[in-house]
């Protein structure tokens, strides 16, 4: 069963809505409460410390997952949904960094099965400029990372460098 994009869309967007506004169990229960039919959909987040309820995932099963739960988590896929294309990830926000980009899409194929991925993000920017994409927002992104290990390594690695031979001459003197 392929998932209609406009429920899935619908979905979505009043998901995402209440990951950033609501608690946990505020979305379980919206998730139960507004069930689709032949959809199932099913809450995984090892920041809360609750294994996936799920062995295996079928065509037409969705799975809302923070970033935490991607890290380490093998997701078993049935044949009917190897044969549809594998798991789809939709990211609905643009990582801090290119790794954790990697990481999100890396969810989608594993040990040699088909997957995709796609993003579906709202950013003000494009309110104020038509052209703004995914492509400008990246790299963006990408500019301020390097400006930021930048100063990591030019500012912070000497101070650490700098702490790390006082410590050793601190040591040195309290051996004495």
């Amino acid at each position: 069963m392929l998932l209609n994009l406009n429920v899935l869309f619908s979905l979505f967007v009043r998901i995402s809505y209440l990951l950033k506004y609501c608690r946990q169990t505020a979305i379980e229960k919206w998730i139960k409460d507004s069930a689709v039919e032949g959809y199932s959909v099913y809450t995984y987040d090892r920041a809360y410390y609750r294994g996936f309820d799920k062995d295996r995932l079928e065509a037409g099963d969705i799975v809302i997952a923070t970033n935490i739960a991607g890290r380490g988590t093998d997701l078993d896929i049935s044949g009917d949904l190897k044969a549809s294309g594998g798991l789809h990830v939709i990211l609905s926000y643009l990582p801090s960094n290119v790794r954790v980009e990697l990481q999100a899409f890396g969810r989608c194929a594993r040990a040699g099965c088909r997957g995709s991925g796609t993003y579906i993000v709202m950013d003000r920017r494009k309110a104020l400029d038509a052209s703004v994409s995914i492509a400008s927002l990246k790299t963006a992104r990408n500019t301020s990372e390097e400006k930021r290990l930048a100063t990591v390594e030019n500012e912070q690695v000497p101070k650490i460098d700098v702490e790390n031979t006082l410590m050793v001459k601190f040591c040195s003197l309290m051996d004495s």
